[in-house]
């Protein structure tokens, strides 16, 4: 028993000498074993916040790490999920991870189009922002329409006012992404509309948020 506690003793003594030279010689390491032996080192992405609609089309939305910690509120930007919504029809919920084009967002709204009426979604955004930025679309795997007669048309009204569409989208055209003036405007409103009553779609609204026009393409990086 002695000879095996003292054959574990110097095992583990080797062990923490091999890191002790890995951590003050990694230029005598190959590549391979310094990235293995990173002990410490942040490897998480930059904490990022939405700047630019091309983010969203492009590339998808920001990861919701990634957006939390650069914070959902910030004097540049916000997203609307950090608003609670003066109206939320029923049917209406807040998704994770929706994927649209091939692309995940996480911050985004489903409209549940099966009730017969339309469907509403409101903030007050209280006059504050310049700009507001969104995707809408349907879900990669929503059904698709047969007929080509159903679809959903998206209207956006800024103190009541339209200031987008009405808009005609169905599964099988690509997601609408836009950039609209909102300046000054405090109730911002987002209503599907079904084209067809046996209308069964959920389009989603996606990674909706609001920006100061001054804030720079790159303050979040």
């Amino acid at each position: 028993m002695k000879a095996f506690l003292i054959t574990v003793v110097v095992a583990l003594l080797l062990v923490a000498a091999g890191l002790w030279y890995a951590q003050n010689n990694p230029d005598k390491l190959p590549e391979d074993v310094r990235q293995t032996l990173a002990v410490g080192e942040d490897v998480t992405p930059p904490a990022r916040g939405p700047q630019d609609y091309h983010m969203l089309q492009d590339q998808g939305g920001i990861p919701r790490a990634e957006a939390e910690r650069a914070g959902l509120v910030s004097a540049d930007y916000a997203y609307l999920c950090a608003y609670p919504p003066l109206r939320i029809d029923p049917g209406i919920e807040q998704i994770s991870s929706a994927k649209c084009n091939s692309k995940l967002y996480d911050f985004s709204y489903r409209f549940n189009s099966t009730h017969p009426e339309d469907q509403v979604l409101e903030f007050n955004i209280h006059g504050e922002w310049d700009e507001l930025t969104f995707g809408f679309g349907f879900a990669d795997d929503e059904p698709s329409d047969p007929t080509g007669m159903l679809g959903i048309e998206l209207i956006v009204q800024g103190d009541g006012k339209e200031i987008f569409g009405p808009e005609l989208i169905s599964p099988v055209t690509d997601p609408i992404f836009t950039e609209l003036e909102v300046k000054g405007v405090r109730h911002l409103t987002f209503i599907s509309k079904r084209v067809g009553y046996e209308n069964g779609f959920a389009p989603l609204l996606l990674d909706p948020f609001v920006k100061s026009r001054e804030a720079p393409a790159d303050a979040a990086e």
